[in-house]
């Protein structure tokens, strides 16, 4: 168990604590402050904090399992995978885990822009194709997208909220982040969205 996310101890796994539900600005001035933007500091994201973030992008918000983003007929087939400096984790949001997929740092092989080899976290949007259970090619690209959509656009309000810079992309090599994160055959990667603290004046 570690406090922050230092990028220097990687633990096979990490217990994330529970997410605050409560605080943060007024819906309407998140929304008047959303914003994309590239500049970050190198600055880390204390672990509190990553754990509020990942409950309000894709969060279990109800008894029944269902989460705080939509998904077409809540099959959730987006699964979370979070690139840092010296490594990649997958968010389990039933256990409020993050497990290390890979030791290796990333960032600079995935086809992210300049802007993601300097953010602190790049969350990285993947359609399980085996739970999202679509045939049609079109229907399962259009439904994933719209999915990925909704999640990114929690984490927008959410930095909106708590004063973190982000921005949402799709220049990315899916090729080798699928073999990074050793995804299994046939889900997709889609997105990215790289978060962080401003950079310091």
């Amino acid at each position: 168990m570690i406090v922050a996310l230092t990028g220097v101890t990687m633990a096979d796994q990490i217990n994330l604590p529970t997410p605050s539900k409560e605080g943060g600005k007024p819906l309407m001035t998140a929304l008047s402050e959303r914003k994309t933007s590239r500049e970050f500091s190198d600055r880390e994201i204390p672990l509190q904090m990553l754990s509020d973030m990942l409950w309000a992008a894709y969060g279990i918000n109800r008894p029944d399992g269902r989460l705080t983003s939509p998904t077409a007929i809540n099959r959730q087939e987006i699964d979370l995978y979070l690139v840092m400096k010296n490594g990649a984790y997958f968010y389990n949001p039933k256990e409020l885990k993050l497990a290390k997929i890979s030791e290796k740092g990333i960032r600079t092989t995935s086809g992210f822009g300049k802007f993601a080899e300097k953010a602190p976290l790049t969350i990285i949007f993947v359609v399980n194709k085996g739970r999202q259970q679509i045939s049609d090619p079109t229907a399962s690209l259009t439904l994933g997208a719209v999915d990925c959509g909704f999640i990114g656009q929690n984490l927008y309000l959410y930095c909106a909220s708590e004063g973190l810079n982000t921005v949402f992309f799709a220049t990315l090599n899916k090729e080798a982040l699928s073999t990074a994160l050793k995804l299994e055959k046939g889900n997709e990667v889609f997105f990215g969205q790289s978060i962080g603290f401003p950079p310091e004046k």
